[in-house]
C-alpha cells in the first residue's frame, strides 16, 4: 500500500483484539481496513437495510446526529465517552422508537427466519421489499429536521436512563421501552447501548461519570436550542462555521506502564513527535501504575500523521507506545497534575500554572448551550460543561418523560417531538413546525 502512493499515515493498531490499519487515501478520506471481521459485516449490512427503508429522512438524522457529536467533542471512548458507532445505534434506536423504522431483529423471528450465527450470535434479520413497511401517523410527515429535534429531546429529557436500555434488537414503539432487566447485565450499567448482535456488547460500558455528564449537557442544550420558537433551527445554529472540537483540540495520549525510567519520558516524546509538529508534551508522573501523558500538535493533519508513530518501540520503558485520538478532557480536568515541557531540552513547569489561560481557550463553551431558552450570542450568555453541575440542571439522571412518567396526563406540547402523552389522542401528537419548517438535511 505505501509502495503505491495512494495512501498516507499508515498506522498500525495491532495490540486489540480485533487488529486494523488505519490510513488517509490520497483524497483524504480516512480509511480503517480489518480482515475476517464477519460479525462487522453483518452489522454494516444491518445498517444498510435500516438506511434503505428509511430513506433521506432516516439517513439525513444518522449523519446529522454523528457529524454534531463529533464536532462537539462528543465522540471517544478514550475520554469517557461514546463511539461513532454508538451514535448510530442511538439515532436509529429513537427512529424505531417513533415508528419510522420497523425492528428488522423482531421481524425475521415473526416469520421464522433461520438463525444466521456469526461468531457465536445470532445475526439474522428481515428484509423489506419498498412500500411494504409505511410508517403511520404524524411520524409520516414529520421533516428530517422535526425528527432531530426529536433525537435531542428524547435523550436529553425524556429518556429514563436510569431504567432503560438502548437496545435495536429488542425496540418496541413508545411507550413500551426496554427495561434494563431484560438485557444480559440488568441495571448495573449506567449507560446501556446494547450492539444489536453481539449481546454481550455494551456500547456505553467505557464511559465515565463525567463522560456521560458531558453527553446529557450537550443533548439538554441542543433540545433547548433547537426548540427556540424565535429563531428556527439550523445546522448552522447548533455548529457555526469554524466550530470543530476534533480540530481545535488536537492530543494524542498514551499511558506507559511502569516501571520505567520516568525523567526520560519527556525526551523521548519530543524526539519521537517532533518531527509531526507537536507543540507541548505534559506528562503526569504521580500514578502508581503509569506515566500517562498528552501530546498536543498545532493542526488535526499533524496529529493524524504523528498517530503513525503508534506501536513504535520506546527505550525508556521497553514497551511499544500505544496512541490513542483525544480531545484532551482528562488533561484540562486535571492540569494541575501534568507537568508542561515546551521544549525538547527545557525544564518542566506545572501545567496547572502556566497553561490554564492557554488551554481553557481551546475549551470553549457549546456554541448552542445557553443560560436561557432563547439564544443570544456572546460568553456572557454560554453555559460550558462543569463536572457535576446539578445545580445547572444539567446533571446525569432519569428522564422526565415517556417512560418515566406517572401522573396524571399531560398536554403533548410537553412532550416535544415524538409520541403523544400518555392519554393524549392520536391527533394531539406535536411535531412542531410543519413538516420543511426546519433547514437541517438541506445539504445532505
Amino acid at each position: 500500500l505505501e509502495s503505491t502512493g495512494a495512501c498516507y499515515n499508515m498506522t498500525r493498531v495491532f495490540n486489540v483484539r480485533a487488529p486494523l490499519l488505519k490510513l488517509t487515501d490520497e483524497s483524504g478520506i480516512e480509511v480503517d481496513m480489518q480482515v475476517d471481521n464477519k460479525l462487522g459485516l453483518r452489522n454494516t449490512a444491518l445498517l444498510a437495510a435500516y438506511r434503505s427503508i428509511g430513506g433521506v429522512r432516516a439517513e439525513t438524522v444518522v449523519r446529522v446526529v454523528k457529524e454534531w457529536a463529533r464536532r462537539c467533542g462528543l465522540v471517544g471512548t478514550v475520554d469517557g465517552m461514546i463511539n461513532s458507532y454508538a451514535w448510530t445505534i442511538l439515532a436509529i434506536y429513537y427512529l424505531q422508537v417513533v415508528g419510522l423504522l420497523p425492528n428488522l431483529q423482531a421481524l425475521a423471528k415473526e416469520r421464522g427466519l433461520e438463525p444466521v450465527v456469526v461468531d457465536g450470535a445470532d445475526t439474522r434479520f428481515a428484509t423489506i421489499a419498498a412500500g411494504e413497511f409505511v410508517p403511520t401517523g404524524s411520524v409520516a410527515l414529520a421533516s428530517a429536521g422535526a425528527l432531530l429535534c426529536g433525537f435531542f429531546e428524547f435523550y436529553g429529557n425524556e429518556f429514563d436512563w436510569g431504567r432503560f436500555a438502548v437496545c435495536p434488537r429488542l425496540a418496541r414503539r413508545a411507550p413500551g421501552f426496554v427495561r434494563k432487566a431484560e438485557m444480559n447485565y440488568g441495571d448495573r450499567p449506567l449507560m446501556y447501548i446494547e450492539d444489536p448482535f453481539d449481546r454481550a456488547a455494551n456500547l456505553g460500558h467505557g464511559t465515565t461519570a463525567i463522560g456521560r455528564e458531558r453527553i446529557m449537557h450537550a443533548l439538554k442544550a441542543a433540545a433547548r436550542r433547537t426548540q427556540d420558537d424565535q429563531e428556527p433551527a439550523t445546522w448552522f445554529m447548533l455548529c457555526p462555521d469554524g466550530f470543530d472540537r476534533p480540530c481545535s483540540q488536537p492530543f494524542l495520549k498514551a499511558r506507559l506502564r511502569k516501571p520505567c525510567r520516568e525523567s526520560e519520558v519527556p525526551g523521548e516524546m519530543w524526539r519521537l513527535f517532533e518531527p509531526f509538529g507537536a507543540t507541548c508534551v505534559f506528562v503526569r508522573p504521580d500514578d502508581a501504575q503509569a506515566v500517562e501523558v498528552y501530546i498536543q500538535f498545532g493542526s488535526w493533519q499533524e496529529l493524524r500523521s504523528a498517530q503513525s508513530a503508534n506501536e513504535s518501540n520506546l527505550s525508556c520503558c521497553d514497551q511499544p507506545i500505544a496512541l490513542y485520538i483525544s480531545l484532551g478532557y482528562g488533561l484540562h480536568e486535571e492540569l494541575d497534575r501534568f507537568v508542561a515541557y515546551e521544549t525538547p531540552s527545557g525544564a518542566g513547569i506545572n501545567a496547572g500554572m502556566g497553561y490554564i489561560a492557554t488551554l481553557s481557550g481551546l475549551f470553549a463553551p457549546l456554541p448552542f448551550a445557553t443560560r436561557t431558552a432563547g439564544f443570544a450570542p456572546g460568553a456572557a450568555n454560554a453555559l460550558e460543561f462543569v463536572p457535576g453541575a446539578a445545580s445547572a440542571g444539567l446533571a446525569w439522571g432519569a428522564g422526565s418523560g415517556w417512560g418515566s412518567y406517572a401522573g396524571p396526563p399531560m398536554p403533548a406540547q410537553a412532550w416535544g417531538f415524538g409520541m403523544p402523552a400518555p392519554g393524549a389522542a392520536a391527533d394531539a401528537w406535536n411535531y412542531g413546525p410543519p413538516p420543511g419548517a426546519y433547514a437541517f438535511g438541506s445539504t445532505w
